[in-house]
């Protein structure tokens, strides 16, 4: 019984410490022949949806020819869509964690 009760203290200032970290998400959206479209950086969960993913987003960079780089602090939900989207881990931007 004292075991179950330090797990549960333990288990609640765990939560109480503020120990928290933020995943970020990596997304490239290409064409059939593999030519990058846009970058997206997501914070948070992304989510499935037909054709695309839901993401909050923090750092885009989008358009061809001409790049245009976004950046969005408070994040933008937003839903990507593209023929070809590959999606991985990153760290956060290094632009983001200086504002902190």
């Amino acid at each position: 019984m004292h075991f179950l009760r330090l797990l549960f203290l333990v288990a609640c200032l765990a939560g109480l410490c503020g120990c928290t970290t933020t995943k970020y998400t990596c997304l490239r959206v290409t064409n059939i022949r593999g030519q990058t479209l846009s970058e997206w950086i997501a914070r948070g969960p992304i989510h499935r949806v037909e054709g695309g993913y839901d993401i909050n987003a923090v750092e885009r960079v989008s358009g061809r020819p001409f790049r245009i780089h976004s950046k969005y602090p408070d994040g933008w939900p937003t839903r990507v869509i593209g023929p070809h989207i590959a999606h991985w881990l990153c760290e956060e931007p290094e632009w983001l964690d200086e504002r902190d």
